[in-house]
C-alpha cells in the first residue's frame, strides 16, 4: 500500500526547514555561536516568526454538515465541536507518526514537561545516528510552528538537546495527543481523494456528543460514507485508557456504527501484539501506526 500523501507532506515540510536552516548557516557565519559553559558551540535557536510563514490550507471538508445531521438523526446531541483542525500542522504530525520508534520518548518527555514545568533535557550522544537526527528534526519542526517555547541543541560531542513546551492550548493539544488524530485525519483525506471519494465522504474531528441515555464523550476521528455508513477512529497516545474499552462498544452501538468501522488506533499496538487484544474488548479493530492507512483504505473502499 503506497504512503506517497504521507510522505510528499513530510518531504515539503523538510524542504522548508532545510531552507530556513541554510539561511540561519548563512548568517551564523557573521556572527558568533553562543558558547556554553564548557566552551562548545549551541545551536542559535530557531524564530517562529521568521522561519514559519507560508499561508496554512483552508479546513474545507472537516466542517461539513453531513455528520452532525447523520448524529442528530440518530438522537445523538452535539454538545461542542472543536474549531476546525490547524492542517498546517499535518505534516509535522506526520513526521511524529513515521519516525514513532525514534520520537517517542522525546515526546513523552514533553508531555511530562507540560505537568511538571520542567524544561527537556535529552542527552543524545549513545543514540544511533538515526535517533538524533529524528529528535532534532521533530523539535525544529514544532519550534518553527510554535509547539515549543524554547529549543536549543547543543553539538558534537554533547549531543545535548534542550527545550520547553510551548502553553498555548494548539501546542498542549499537539504534544498530549493530537498529533495522531492529525496524522489520522491526513491520512483519511489523502485516501478520499485517492479514492475519487470527495463528493460521497464527510470527513470530522472532535465532536463533544450526548447519547440518547446521556452519557457523553469525544469522537475523536469520524468519516461519514454516503451520508449513511460512520467510520469512528478513536486515537490513543497514552496506555491508561482500560476502563473505557467496555464504555466505547455501547457508544458504537448508540452511533449504529458497524464494528468493523470502529477503530482503536494505537501507536503501541505496533510494538506490543498482545495490547491489541484491547480492541476486541471495545468491540473496535485495532490499528497501529503501521497499518492504519491499510485499515481505513479497505473500509472506505468497501463502499467505493
Amino acid at each position: 500500500m503506497s504512503n506517497a500523501d504521507p510522505i510528499k507532506r513530510i518531504s515539503a515540510a523538510l524542504r522548508e526547514i532545510a531552507d530556513a536552516l541554510d539561511s540561519m548557516a548563512r548568517q551564523a557565519d557573521d556572527e558568533p555561536v553562543r558558547s556554553s559553559a564548557e566552551g562548545r558551540g549551541i545551536a542559535t535557536k530557531l524564530d517562529p516568526e521568521t522561519v514559519c510563514s507560508s499561508p496554512l490550507p483552508d479546513a474545507g471538508p472537516f466542517m461539513s454538515p453531513g455528520i452532525p445531521l447523520f448524529l442528530e438523526a440518530n438522537g445523538v446531541t452535539i454538545v461542542q465541536q472543536r474549531p476546525a483542525p490547524d492542517l498546517g500542522l499535518i505534516g509535522i504530525a506526520d513526521f511524529v507518526a513515521q519516525k514513532h520508534a525514534t520520537v517517542s520518548e522525546f515526546m513523552q518527555r514533553l508531555k511530562r514537561a507540560l505537568n511538571d514545568g520542567r524544561t527537556v533535557s535529552l542527552d543524545l550522544s549513545r543514540r544511533p545516528q538515526e535517533t538524533i537526527a529524528d529528535v532534532t528534526m521533530a523539535a525544529t519542526m514544532m519550534y518553527r510552528a510554535g509547539l515549543l517555547e524554547e529549543y536549543r541543541y547543543e553539538r558534537a560531542p554533547r549531543c545535548r538537546l534542550q527545550c520547553a513546551p510551548g502553553r498555548a492550548p494548539i501546542a498542549v493539544a499537539f504534544i498530549t495527543g493530537s498529533w495522531l488524530e492529525l496524522h489520522v485525519l491526513g491520512t483519511l483525506r489523502d485516501l478520499v481523494d485517492e479514492l475519487a471519494m470527495q463528493d460521497r465522504t464527510d470527513i470530522g474531528l472532535g465532536y463533544q456528543i450526548r447519547l440518547p441515555n446521556g452519557d457523553q464523550f469525544e469522537l475523536d476521528i469520524c468519516c461519514l460514507v454516503d451520508r449513511g455508513r460512520l467510520i469512528w477512529v478513536e486515537a490513543k497516545t497514552g496506555d491508561n485508557f482500560n476502563a473505557l474499552l467496555g464504555k466505547y462498544a455501547s457508544y458504537r452501538k448508540s452511533l449504529k456504527v458497524a464494528s468493523t468501522d470502529a477503530v482503536l488506533c494505537c501507536p503501541e499496538f505496533d510494538s506490543d501484539s498482545a495490547s491489541r487484544a484491547r480492541a476486541a474488548v471495545a468491540e473496535m479493530v485495532a490499528a497501529g501506526i503501521s497499518d492504519i492507512r491499510a485499515l481505513l483504505r479497505s473500509r472506505l473502499s468497501a463502499s467505493a
